[in-house]
């Protein structure tokens, strides 16, 4: 298919750019750099594709920044939990291995759990939200930080099991999706060691 034009079908008019002096331009030489109708961007035009840019970037960056604070938020989060969780086990430890001698104190606002075990006390108290324990009769070490509430019951099953509720306090000021409750039960053995 030819597409340049017949020499009876050339008119010279200045609205004919492909027109000039009677002679056909090549079409090259009309999108040519000289030509006053160049093809490319306009000022507006890249001001828009500046503005969708910037936009899009920062949409990028919130969620980038939020997805990181969630997984700081999270971390800490399993932290908590494998704390408040090995300390539970060193709980429930000390309760099956005390024998029958458990007692309450709760005479003042910081109840202890007294566990006799092996000729030696162990003493677990709470306060200041922080769940302490000592042994013998040397001073109370901090065991788990961060406790909103602590609680020792005792309960009257087949055998007399001792329960701790625990609930730490939340890192975030936002509502979690999970609250951080445990329960943790345990029954002392039937044999006291002395």
């Amino acid at each position: 298919m030819n597409l340049t034009p017949r020499k009876d079908e050339l008119r010279e008019s200045p609205f004919n750019p492909r027109v000039m002096n009677g002679e056909a331009l090549e079409i090259e030489s009309w999108n040519s750099c000289n030509s006053p109708f160049r093809s490319g961007y306009s000022l507006i035009e890249m001001l828009v594709y500046i503005s969708v840019l910037a936009v899009l970037m920062g949409v990028g960056y919130a969620a980038v920044y939020r997805s990181m604070d969630n997984s700081v938020a999270l971390r800490r989060n399993a932290e908590d939990i494998t704390r408040a969780l090995s300390v539970g086990e060193i709980w429930r430890a000390d309760v099956r291995n005390s024998g029958s001698t458990v007692r309450l104190e709760n005479a003042s606002s910081e109840p202890i759990l007294h566990l006799r075990k092996s000729g030696k006390e162990i003493s677990y108290r709470f306060a200041e939200q922080t769940v302490f324990r000592r042994t013998g009769k040397s001073g109370w070490t901090p065991l788990l930080r961060n406790v909103k509430s602590c609680e020792f019951v005792s309960e009257s099953r087949a055998v007399r099991v001792w329960r701790w509720e625990l609930e730490l306090l939340p890192q975030r000021k936002k509502l979690n999706h999970t609250r951080p409750l445990f329960t943790f039960i345990a029954a002392p053995s039937a044999v006291d060691p002395q």
